[in-house]
């Protein structure tokens, strides 16, 4: 849920079952670890997370904003850049890598 603060997983119920390599704990998420996706599916809805989740919800628009100024403070930071794909290919066709 968008907005939470994740305060304690108990991850016993998984923790031994085949397949499940590590059950990870974010600030606001559980990530499942697994060497299928079907058994972390499943791992992540045997989890029972407790937290302090956000009652107001987020619409699609106030997501996309969160998610459009995150992408632009990362490149101004040049972590990432942007760029027109139809020239990037027409270019590297002309270098042969593809």
């Amino acid at each position: 849920m968008f907005g939470g603060k994740l305060k304690a997983v108990d991850s016993s119920p998984v923790d031994h079952k085949r397949g499940i390599k590590q059950v990870v704990r974010l600030d606001d998420a559980v990530v499942v670890v697994a060497d299928r996706f079907w058994r972390a599916r499943d791992a992540v809805a045997a989890l029972t997370p407790a937290g302090q989740w956000c009652q107001r919800r987020r619409d699609v628009a106030q997501i996309a904003a969160r998610h459009a100024a995150v992408s632009r403070r990362r490149s101004q930071a040049g972590i990432f850049s942007t760029g027109d794909g139809v020239d990037a290919l027409k270019n590297a066709a002309r270098r042969g890598d593809l």
